[in-house]
């Protein structure tokens, strides 16, 4: 167990780890409300910009929190890795490239989650 707590002391692991989680969450609690017809199809792309938002800010607050010094570079870090993620994944699927409008959306999660590691790190206990 020395590994899996070290592991998560990382506040890039666990910046990641709750990125994830909270896509995850929400993405199927999103199918679930489509699924049971509260909410329409229609709503999809936003509910997409909303999930990576909120997920980003998640992931950047945690990864600053746990960081205590350094905010802005470990929640840009959040930004990049998610942000590259997404980029192979829309690669990979739709063969889709590097086209202005998904870099200039990778540049608004990326200084949304270096914003919220800034506030984890004011908001971190005081040793």
């Amino acid at each position: 167990m020395p590994f899996v707590n070290r592991c998560l002391a990382s506040p890039t692991i666990s910046g990641q780890i709750a990125i994830w989680l909270t896509t995850l969450i929400t993405a199927m609690l999103t199918a679930f409300m489509m699924r049971i017809n509260l909410l329409s199809s229609l709503y999809l792309p936003t509910c997409s910009y909303v999930i990576n938002l909120l997920s980003l800010a998640l992931g950047g607050f945690v990864a600053g929190r746990k960081a205590k010094e350094r905010g802005w570079y470990y929640g840009l870090m959040q930004g990049a890795i998610y942000s590259s993620a997404i980029f192979i994944v829309s690669f990979l699927s739709n063969d889709q490239g590097l086209t202005p409008y998904f870099l200039g959306n990778g540049a608004i999660l990326c200084l949304l989650s270096t914003v919220t590691g800034v506030l984890g790190v004011n908001t971190a206990p005081v040793e």
